[in-house]
């Protein structure tokens, strides 16, 4: 998890992204970020799977079938399938 605050995308109409939240970027190959003071930030970028995708929890799965399976494993202790 991230911490503090950053300004992401250009000078003059840059967004603030609060510690906690996701910023969801589009295509690109530069960020542009600025912080205002000492904090953390994660940055994840791949290309897009073009797959449906189910998420409850801490499960991602790409059917609500797969989610509940996953949901039921963890329960009965079963996560190395």
């Amino acid at each position: 998890m991230g911490s503090g605050e950053v300004e992401l995308g250009p000078e003059g109409a840059a967004t603030p992204v609060r510690e906690g939240t996701l910023a969801v970027l589009g295509e690109g190959r530069t960020l542009r970020m600025r912080a205002k003071e000492r904090g953390e930030l994660l940055i994840a970028a791949a290309r897009p799977l073009g797959e449906p995708i189910v998420q409850r929890g801490p499960f991602v799965m790409t059917t609500e079938k797969d989610v509940r399976r996953a949901f039921a494993d963890y329960q009965a202790g079963v996560l190395d399938r």
